[in-house]
């Protein structure tokens, strides 16, 4: 039988597509799944300034859930 792989996920802010703390989340998603870890980033979104796609076209092939909050205050997100 195939052990299950461990599941994280990442969640933080996608004000910004580049930046050292974001170089970092993705580097982290591209290398723990070569040690058996299932992955996925979920970036909170925003109406203007928290936009998701604007990481995923920066970091193609990360798995990115767009986390839309109950409320789009600061506070929410």
């Amino acid at each position: 039988m195939t052990p299950r792989p461990k599941r994280l996920l990442i969640v933080s802010q996608s004000h910004l597509a580049r930046g050292g703390v974001e170089s970092e989340l993705a580097t982290l998603c591209r290398e723990l799944p070569r040690h058996g870890w299932d992955v996925c980033l979920g970036l909170a979104r925003g109406r203007r300034f928290h936009d998701p796609e604007a990481f995923r076209r920066e970091h193609p092939g990360i798995r990115i859930d767009a986390l839309t909050p109950a409320s789009e205050t600061r506070e929410g997100r």
